[in-house]
């Protein structure tokens, strides 16, 4: 299966809003769900949430004008509605796929880091992850970077970002430095990898790291920040397409080698676009929650596993 970038959506009011409830009701299970109005233009897209430690939610989008301007914009929610959209980039020749979209984190010391992406040649997947970080509540924001430097025409995505240690943010993402695009534009052979990158204030690489050398091409990565470092997950790839949920962490300065979450055993020659989430409680130590859906053995049902002083245990 191929992820084709998608028109944008001019519903993502909408979307917004039925996202920003689901977060009220996880939030409390007597919470009633309603719509609240979007602070997004009509053309807008790729809308996304994120959380503080006080619990502010951050709502990011894309807004794009009809000469194909793209411009990256966030707004916080407060007790009268949205707060003023304020504009993190804009551009052109950027990457805009419904699967593939930017975000923003909110790090412990307040400032900002958010992520998209722009294409660096031709090819259908030739774009880069760009960078920048906001450190007076997003009224500025720093000269973009790219947090890899390969400088290969290939995919780099599917972007989570998390605090990392000494005030760095750390990031990982897709690199499909190792891989060649087909004729057609798909994928065709090499090796999809995820790769980690701890980035200094002025986005300086302070460390570097494989994660995994072998990965589902375009699925969605996720991680997450506990007592004892950060956790990541990602969808993994076998010799013999085997495509289970894989975890990683960072233990005493050294990343853990990939453990299967659970052994689904889902053999699937294609990429399903569908990666995992994992969350931990507000205290950031453990358990962490992972879901992932539509494995062979879920009949499409998400899986829930709860993970306790390391051990992994299907819900």
């Amino acid at each position: 299966m191929k992820h084709q970038p998608l028109k944008f959506s001019l519903t993502l009011q909408r979307v917004a809003c039925l996202a920003f409830a689901l977060f009220v009701v996880c939030m409390s299970a007597a919470a009633q769900v309603r719509e609240v109005a979007s602070p997004a233009l009509e053309r807008s897209g790729q809308a996304n949430l994120t959380v503080d430690r006080r619990g502010r939610v951050y709502l990011s989008w894309i807004d794009r004008t009809p000469d194909n301007l793209f411009t990256l914009r966030f707004s916080t929610r407060e007790r009268g509605g949205w707060s003023k959209p304020q504009t993190i980039a804009e551009g052109r020749g950027w990457f805009v796929n419904w699967a593939d979209f930017p975000s923003l984190i909110v790090l412990p010391d307040n400032s900002l880091a958010a992520h998209w992406l722009v294409k660096s040649g031709p090819g259908t997947y030739a774009y880069d992850v760009t960078m920048s970080r906001s450190f007076d509540g997003g009224r500025t924001w720093s000269k973009p970077f790219v947090p890899h430097r390969d400088g290969t025409q290939t995919e780099h995505g599917f972007v989570s970002m998390f605090p990392a240690r000494n005030g760095a943010l750390g990031a990982i993402w897709l690199d499909g430095r190792e891989m060649k695009e087909a004729a057609e534009g798909g994928h065709d052979h090499g090796d999809m990898t995820v790769r980690y990158a701890a980035l200094a204030r002025d986005g300086r690489a302070t460390e570097e790291a494989v994660l995994d050398r072998r990965v589902c091409e375009c699925c969605q990565t996720s991680a997450a920040l506990t007592q004892d470092g950060p956790v990541v997950v990602y969808r993994d790839r076998s010799d013999k397409e085997v495509r289970d949920i894989s975890l990683v962490r960072l233990k005493r300065g050294r990343w853990t080698e990939p453990r299967a979450v659970h052994p689904d055993g889902w053999e699937i020659d294609a990429c399903p676009v569908n990666g995992p989430s994992i969350s931990t409680d507000g205290r950031m130590t453990e358990p962490v929650t992972v879901a992932a859906s539509g494995t062979a053995r879920s009949n499409g049902v998400p899986r829930m596993v709860r993970a306790a002083g390391g051990a992994l245990q299907l819900r």
